[in-house]
């Protein structure tokens, strides 16, 4: 089973988010997404080994 891509999508803007996220659902099939709409959000987002850089 092919492994998800994991995308941290970071934007205040709910209109921006859907757009990125619905391109990004047409380009590829497995996708993992967390949407962040602040610093606080992204801070406990990076804390989560699921999305800590490599």
């Amino acid at each position: 089973m092919t492994q998800p891509l994991r995308v941290l999508l970071i934007d205040d803007n709910k209109s921006d988010r859907a757009f990125i996220l619905r391109e990004l659902q047409r380009e590829f099939s497995y996708l993992q997404v967390k949407e962040i709409v602040d610093a606080r959000g992204f801070e406990q987002a990076i804390a989560n080994s699921a999305f800590r850089p490599t």
